[in-house]
């Protein structure tokens, strides 16, 4: 994308700290883990993506896995294009999209 880089570090101030408390997604196996073995938490995604990016902008994720950032995207009104080698992974992510509500 041609332009300035988009960084907006403007956190809440319940957010402006130099550490993000987040529970691992491990801590809640269920409903993160069990996806891919390294998945990262969706809020931390959310955060890292809505600092960096504007609303409409387009995502890549070459090593998408579990899709959380392709839930991140969705949810904060960004595209996303997702590169994924194992089908099982992809499929995954394609159903969380598909059944996310927002």
């Amino acid at each position: 994308m041609k332009g300035k880089p988009h960084f907006d570090a403007n956190f809440s101030s319940s957010e402006n700290v130099d550490v993000f408390r987040i529970p691992k997604p491990q801590s809640n196996w269920k409903n993160n883990f069990r996806f891919h073995p390294a998945s990262k938490p969706l809020e931390l995604i959310k955060k890292l993506i809505k600092v960096s990016t504007k609303e409409g902008d387009t995502v890549l994720d070459p090593f998408m896995g579990g899709g959380t950032t392709g839930m991140a995207c969705k949810l904060l009104n960004r595209n996303f294009i997702g590169i994924e080698i194992m089908p099982e992974y992809f499929k995954i992510t394609k159903n969380r999209i598909k059944n996310m509500s927002v």
